[in-house]
């Protein structure tokens, strides 16, 4: 089972998600988590199996409006957004050395000031006011397959009271 998510039927169906050595296996998909936050961390241990980019999202509204910090694999990252269904990357960062294993990932954004770090170094710090107030959090695929495991989040700055928090 898997809690603070509701994948889609037809994605567990298919295996597109499905659960791999304790792991996410996560194929060309996007799966939202329960949480509404404004300031928040999503940290995952990832690997990049193949395809586009694997990402982590926050301030996220669904595929149309979100934050994002993304890797392309080998050493390639960035951090960038979405507003309207429109994609913009903010910054791209690339490491002299490749990730072909599990690495710790971690996007935070706290007012407008979005942080990429790997492996508890930061890669990339941006400011960007287009997606003010709070949104869900997501990881997601695109055109191939991750694996994410220990998937957590943090409040960066009040977190809601039981009269605001969603219910799960």
């Amino acid at each position: 089972k898997l809690y603070g998510c509701n994948p889609k039927h037809r994605s567990l169906q298919s295996g597109r998600i499905q659960l791999e050595g304790g792991s996410l296996r996560v194929d060309n998909e996007r799966l939202q988590f329960n949480v509404d936050a404004e300031d928040v961390a999503i940290r995952a241990t990832v690997k990049k199996l193949n395809g586009q980019n694997l990402a982590l999202c926050v301030r996220d509204s669904g595929l149309t409006d979100h934050y994002a910090v993304w890797f392309n694999g080998g050493n390639f990252f960035g951090v960038g957004r979405a507003v309207s269904d429109q994609w913009n990357d903010l910054q791209n960062w690339r490491k002299g050395s490749a990730f072909p294993g599990f690495f710790d990932l971690v996007l935070s954004v706290q007012d407008d000031t979005l942080e990429a770090s790997v492996n508890g170094e930061v890669i990339l710090s941006v400011e960007n006011d287009e997606l003010p107030g709070s949104g869900g959090l997501a990881i997601s695929t695109a055109n191939g397959i991750s694996l994410f495991s220990e998937i957590k989040m943090r409040y960066l700055g009040e977190a809601p009271s039981a009269t605001d928090a969603p219910e799960h």
